[in-house]
């Protein structure tokens, strides 16, 4: 399987280029002509129909998308701040595999689970019989595919989350941070009124949206590190948003996060013509509920679905109705 595009299609590019693209909050950039066709013509016909999609939803809404091989991009409420809520924990994945490389850490370097450590919420860890030995690259899977929180919390006693949130803002994610370890109160926070404003973290479309091109590009750390990271995001287990609507054939790579008013997720979506960068973030949602059939997460998946048939019209209209999604390597759950 593929994770991203061959060198050939790739564009060399910083965070800081991708980000600047973005400078008008929920217009589209002019961008030069591509062999997909006029780019306009896409963002404006895609633009209208998620448009509509969002003036239905009882909540606020913002979205990126980019086509990561040439840089076409379009976003609504993109520079928006939104809580992050697990979606930052991606941050914390990319600081860990750039401590790698930077030699302060390795993967394999153990951690030991005890009884205090464990947290609710997310994950299974905080089931598990305790003590208990894991390695950073053990946690950093649990953390993302299934946004296990005491794996969080057992990476954060080493990265603390300062020096994530200084990891973000070294790559030009200005509005990325995570304040305190999952579930500790606001006080323990670098930023204690900013945590109770937004809970563990806060972020944008734009800049999450910016941080996966790079990703995608194998730009993030280093090829392999940004192949890796990928990897880990296509076994993600929680599918009810972007991959939900998706033909089962389909990658995404991708991350969630959600609290009872807000919603997210973004990640990589794989296209038989076209792949793409989508992420979709909601917040003060009248939906609250935990069900399947949660408003944010119908529509967050029919906006995906909208952007992907955009993309990749020889495949034509998706089946309506929800698709059972495959997890690469696992089967369907």
């Amino acid at each position: 399987m593929r994770f991203f595009t061959s060198a050939s299609r790739r564009r060399p590019s910083s965070l800081h280029t991708v980000l600047a693209s973005w400078i008008l909050l929920g217009a589209a950039v002019p961008l030069q002509a591509s062999a997909h066709g006029p780019p306009s013509q896409f963002l404006e016909s895609i633009r209208s129909r998620i448009s509509g999609l969002i003036a239905q939803h009882h909540g606020v809404v913002g979205l990126a998308v980019v086509d990561p091989v040439n840089g076409d991009s379009f976003s609504i409420m993109g520079d928006e701040e939104f809580p992050s809520a697990s979606l930052v924990k991606l941050g914390v994945m990319v600081d860990a595999f750039a401590r790698v490389r930077e030699g302060s850490l390795s993967l394999n370097d153990p951690l030991t689970l005890l009884a205090l450590d464990q947290t609710g919420g997310s994950g299974v860890l905080q089931f598990l019989s305790t003590p208990r030995e894991l390695t950073i690259w053990d946690a950093v899977f649990l953390m993302v595919t299934l946004s296990d929180n005491t794996a969080t919390n057992l990476l954060l006693e080493k990265l603390r989350p300062r020096q994530v949130t200084e990891r973000m803002r070294s790559l030009g994610l200005e509005h990325t941070r995570i304040f305190l370890p999952v579930n500790a109160n606001a006080g323990e926070s670098f930023d204690p009124e900013a945590s109770r404003a937004f809970g563990l973290g806060v972020t944008t479309p734009v800049e999450i949206a910016a941080l996966l091109t790079m990703l995608y590009r194998g730009e993030l750390v280093d090829a392999e590190a940004s192949e890796k990271m990928l990897g880990i995001m296509t076994r993600q287990f929680y599918r009810e948003g972007i991959p939900r609507e998706l033909p089962p054939e389909v990658a995404v790579a991708h991350k969630t996060g959600s609290l009872d008013r807000a919603r997210n997720d973004c990640g990589v979506v794989y296209g038989p013509s076209r792949d793409f960068v989508i992420c979709v973030m909601t917040k003060e949602n009248e939906d609250q509920t935990w069900t399947y059939d949660n408003e944010a997460e119908r529509l967050i998946a029919a906006i995906s679905r909208e952007v992907y048939e955009a993309l990749n019209p020889e495949t034509g209209r998706v089946g309506d109705g929800v698709t059972r999604h495959p997890v690469p390597g696992s089967g369907y759950r």
